[in-house]
């Protein structure tokens, strides 16, 4: 259940991280805001991976480096357009909707990865998008 208290934890840091956000691009345009976050995250990035004694770690495949460059770089540009709308738009509506990428994430992990997609979390999946619904009206 380790799972869940890092779940909760990172769910409590991105609703801090909505609102940084907003504040930041309040403060400067998207790109600079875009940059000074991307810097923060790498520095801390670096710190962790240097700090963690990586030469225990085994190497990683071909594929899982292609996987982390891939993650990376829609991470990256579905942030930067964030930022973007942020820009314009409301906190609430942005955070909101594009707080909806999960359920893009149990499709693809049902169709590639053939996960289990139950009545139960489709349930849950359902009241998540009406919440979001509910949120954005």
């Amino acid at each position: 259940m380790q799972w869940l208290a890092y779940s909760i934890i990172a769910m409590i840091l991105w609703g801090f991280w909505g609102l940084a956000l907003k504040l930041a691009v309040r403060g400067s345009d998207h790109t600079t805001a875009y940059f000074l976050t991307s810097l923060a995250s790498f520095s801390l990035a670096l710190l962790i991976y240097l700090t963690s004694n990586p030469s225990r770690n085994s190497d990683p495949s071909p594929t899982g480096i292609l996987f982390a460059i891939l993650a990376g770089l829609t991470t990256s540009l579905g942030s930067l357009l964030v930022y973007k709308a942020l820009e314009k738009g409301p906190t609430q509506l942005v955070i909101v909707i594009s707080g909806l990428y999960p359920l893009i994430t149990v499709l693809l992990s049902t169709l590639v990865l053939g996960e289990q997609l139950t009545p139960h979390r489709i349930a849950g999946i359902v009241m998540a998008v009406i919440a979001i619904i509910i949120l954005s009206v």
